[in-house]
């Protein structure tokens, strides 16, 4: 499912691939890397390597807010 929200975000990789989807781009995080998300981009993060995907995701706002895609 994409989501997006009102405020610049970033996933950082903690362990493990991901493959991320940013708007129509598609990128690949790996561990020790970060993918920044700017407000209101739908985006989404899926684990694409063999093993377990750890990460930290951040967000610009003491108050998360949320609005979620489910066509995508």
């Amino acid at each position: 499912m994409q989501r997006r929200v009102p405020v610049e975000a970033c996933g950082a990789g903690a362990g493990g691939e991901a493959e991320v989807t940013l708007g129509d781009d598609v990128v690949r995080v790996r561990a020790d890397e970060v993918a920044v998300v700017q407000a209101n981009t739908w985006h989404r993060f899926v684990a694409a390597g063999t093993g377990r995907l750890r990460m930290v995701c951040i967000h610009a706002s003491d108050v998360m807010v949320q609005e979620n895609r489910a066509d995508a």
